[in-house]
């Protein structure tokens, strides 16, 4: 796939994701959290397939307003995402939101990390620890 095609299907991807979740009104951010994550395609997944699964995630979580950013980058066999949750019960709302969506992601990616850029919840930490996803903090980021 050329470069130009690859960027362009990254872009959709990302606006895809950004567009179908839209923006919750946020009174008190005090107890937002936000995460990067960098995943590699499991062997035999393709671009196509995790748009589809990306699609329908989207399509899962778009009444779930407690996911205020959800964005999801593919290129070539890289996966990059940021999401911003506004509480820690909102990131598991998320996850019941995607239902049979969420093994879909986890069978389609092998997850190289995840990086806090906020203060996280040890609650969360140890769900993706759970999966073989341990967090990386910066700046101490992770509640204790």
């Amino acid at each position: 796939m050329g470069l130009k095609k690859t960027m362009a299907g990254a872009l959709v991807l990302s606006a895809t994701a950004i567009l179908a979740t839209g923006t919750a009104a946020v009174a008190d951010s005090s107890d937002d959290f936000a995460y990067i994550f960098e995943a590699t395609l499991n062997e035999g997944v393709t671009v196509a397939d995790m748009t589809a699964i990306i699609e329908e995630g989207a399509a899962a979580i778009a009444d779930f307003d407690g996911t205020l950013i959800w964005d999801i980058v593919v290129i070539g066999d890289q996966v990059r995402g940021y999401e911003l949750f506004e509480n820690e019960a909102a990131f598991f709302g998320h996850v019941q939101a995607l239902g049979d969506t969420l093994p879909k992601f986890l069978g389609a990616w092998t997850t190289d990390s995840i990086i806090a850029v906020t203060p996280m919840p040890q609650s969360i930490a140890e769900a993706f620890a759970s999966f073989g996803a341990p967090v990386v903090t910066v700046d101490s980021a992770v509640n204790k």
